[in-house]
């Protein structure tokens, strides 16, 4: 594989469609939004989803001028926080991690490569309705550091924090216009999920044999 070598120290993990399928989650959330309109709640309901929807929007035309936000967007999402809280940790519980993840995770650790989380938005609670809380180290979230993907200063503060190249860190995503194009403005390799391969087991087999 020519973008792993025994150069790779630390791998930086996306979350969201990463290591769960976002299409998954959503269904989710259209089934729980169909509980709340029949049990008399679905006029809130729909407008905390048309809030979160509407920032996301917002911090999306950010990144396609850079992936810079300034004060008011990250205000505005940090008060948004406990409307996900209610909303994602139960659809993403249910919709569980993608197959082989947790294999991978471990023949990381078993290689002795540090593993970090890098996800534009929150994503503790993410990890613990994944089960994945004790298994990853540290979270570096974008909307608190105040840049989002395609910019690379987040993966290069993550290289500088545990003092290392950025050609020693490998990016796991799965968009090629937030996640590579990060990793490549930062001087990281990168693998995405979709394009570079299409599961974890096959990904492990791989690797195991290199």
């Amino acid at each position: 594989m020519d973008r792993w070598n025994d150069d790779v120290r630390l791998v930086s993990w996306d979350v969201d469609g990463t290591l769960y399928s976002v299409e998954k989650m959503k269904l989710r959330l259209v089934a729980r939004l169909s509980l709340e309109t029949v049990t008399g709640r679905g006029r809130a309901a729909r407008k905390q989803l048309e809030l979160l929807k509407r920032l996301r929007k917002t911090i999306d035309q950010a990144r396609q001028a850079g992936g810079v936000l300034d004060h008011d967007m990250i205000v505005s999402y940090q008060s948004l926080v406990a409307t996900e809280k209610r909303w994602y940790p139960e659809a993403i519980r249910k919709t569980g991690l993608r197959p082989g993840v947790v294999e991978f995770v471990k023949f990381l650790q078993a290689r002795g490569i540090q593993q970090v989380v890098y996800s534009d938005y929150e994503a503790d609670y993410k990890l613990a309705a994944l089960g994945l809380t004790e298994l990853l180290g540290k979270i570096y979230v974008g909307v608190r550091l105040g840049y989002v993907k395609p910019n690379p200063k987040v993966l290069e503060q993550i290289a500088h924090d545990y003092g290392l190249t950025t050609g020693m860190v490998l990016h796991i995503g799965d968009r090629v216009e937030a996640d590579e194009r990060a990793a490549t403005k930062a001087g990281c390799k990168s693998l995405i999920f979709g394009k570079d391969f299409h599961d974890f087991r096959s990904l492990l087999a791989e690797l195991q044999h290199t």
